[in-house]
C-alpha cells in the first residue's frame, strides 16, 4: 500500500464531515472501523479496498460528502469548513513576493505559462495552495453547521488581524538615515558592518549545507514514508549539522549590542544595510528590543534622533509623530529639560 497517507486523509475528512453533519453512531462506527483497517493495511497486509465495501464507505461518502456543482456535475470530497480548510487547490504559477494591497490583503503576480502534457493537451503551469488561504471569507467553505459558523467567525477574525498588521507595517515610517548619527556612532557602524560581512561570507556555504541536508532527508523520507514529524525534525537537524561540517559552514548571526541598537535607532545605518543586518540576525532578539516599553524618559537613541531631526529642519510636531511621543516631551528635551 503506497498511498496510506492519501487514504488516511480521505477517511479522516469523512469522519470529520460525518460528525459535523450529525451522523448516527452506527455510521460513525463503520467509518472508524474502516480507518483502522487503512492504518494497519500495509503493516498487516489488510485489504482496505474490501474494507470500503464491507463498511459501506461509498454510501457514507455519497450521503455526507456528495454535492452537485452549478453546472450539474456530481462531486465527492471534503464538504465542511473544518475538512476543507487545508484541502489543496491549484492556482496559476506565482512570481515573486506577494503584493500588499491598501486593505492589507495579499495579491500575487501570476504567470500563465503554457506547456503540453504527456497526453498532448495544452495546459497552464499551476502551483498548490490551500482553500482557506485563497478564500476571502471562510464561509465560502462552510456547509452551514453551527460548529462551522463558529470556526468561520474565528478564521475571518484572524484574516482581518493579518490584514491590519500588514496595513500597519506598510504605514510605519522608516528610520531616516542621519549622517550626523553615523558620525556619532562611528565605532558601532564599523562593528555592525564587520559582523555583517562575516555573516554574508558564510551565506553561500550555509545555502549549500541546506541543499545537501534537504536531499539527505528527502531520501530518508522516501525509504521510510511513515516517518513521524518528530523523526523528520530530528533527521533534519542531524543532516544539517553534518552538511555544515562537510562544507565548512558556520552559523554567524549578527549579534547587536545595546550601543549598536542605539545607532540603528538614531539612523546611523542606511536602509539597505539595515535590511541585510535584520536578515542575518536573531529576529527574536530584534522583536524584544523593538517592543515598546512604558517609560517616562527618553532613551539615548531617541534623544540623538530628536537632535538630528531638529538639525534637519523637522518641526516639533513632526519629530513627535516620528518618535511616537508627545510634542511636550520633545519640547522639554529641546529646551534642556529632557
Amino acid at each position: 500500500m503506497g498511498n496510506k497517507q492519501i487514504e488516511m486523509g480521505k477517511v479522516s475528512n469523512l469522519i470529520t464531515d460525518m460528525t459535523l453533519k450529525g451522523a448516527t453512531e452506527e455510521e460513525l462506527t463503520r467509518a472508524i472501523r474502516h480507518s483502522m483497517v487503512v492504518i494497519d493495511a500495509e503493516k498487516h497486509a489488510l485489504d482496505y479496498k474490501q474494507s470500503e465495501i464491507d463498511n459501506g464507505i461509498a454510501s457514507l461518502k455519497k450521503k455526507y460528502q456528495g454535492s452537485i456543482d452549478k453546472d450539474g456535475n456530481y462531486h465527492e470530497g471534503a464538504s465542511t469548513l473544518i475538512s476543507r480548510a487545508k484541502s489543496e487547490t491549484q492556482v496559476y504559477k506565482r512570481k515573486g513576493s506577494p503584493i500588499i494591497n491598501e486593505d492589507g490583503s495579499l495579491s500575487y503576480k501570476t504567470v500563465k505559462e503554457e506547456y503540453v502534457n504527456k497526453n498532448g493537451k495544452l495546459k497552464f503551469r499551476m502551483q498548490n495552495s490551500t482553500k482557506m488561504a485563497e478564500a476571502k471569507d471562510a464561509r465560502e467553505l462552510s456547509s452551514g453547521t453551527p460548529q462551522e459558523e463558529a470556526y468561520a467567525d474565528y478564521a475571518n477574525t484572524m484574516k482581518s488581524l493579518a490584514n491590519q498588521a500588514r496595513r500597519e507595517m506598510i504605514n510605519t515610517g522608516k528610520i531616516a538615515y542621519s549622517a550626523a548619527a553615523k558620525n556619532t556612532y562611528q565605532g558601532e557602524v564599523k562593528s555592525l558592518s564587520a559582523k555583517l560581512n562575516i555573516a554574508l561570507s558564510n551565506a553561500p556555504r550555509e545555502r549549500q549545507a541546506q541543499v545537501m541536508a534537504n536531499a539527505t532527508v528527502a531520501a530518508k523520507k522516501k525509504e521510510n514514508p511513515d516517518m513521524t514529524k518528530a523523526e523528520i525534525k530530528k533527521a533534519n537537524q542531524q543532516a544539517l549539522s553534518s552538511a555544515r561540517t562537510s562544507v565548512g559552514a558556520h552559523r554567524t548571526p549578527v549579534e547587536i549590542t545595546d550601543r549598536e541598537w542605539e545607532a540603528i535607532q538614531a539612523g546611523a545605518i542606511s536602509e539597505n544595510k539595515l535590511i541585510q543586518i535584520l536578515n542575518n540576525t536573531n529576529i527574536d532578539t530584534i522583536r524584544q528590543r523593538a517592543t515598546p516599553r512604558a517609560t517616562n524618559s527618553l532613551s539615548t537613541a531617541k534623544q540623538h534622533r530628536i537632535s538630528a531631526m531638529r538639525a534637519s529642519g523637522y518641526t516639533t510636531s513632526e519629530i513627535a509623530d516620528a518618535l511616537g511621543v508627545s510634542t511636550s516631551t520633545v519640547s522639554k528635551y529641546l529646551n534642556g529639560k529632557g
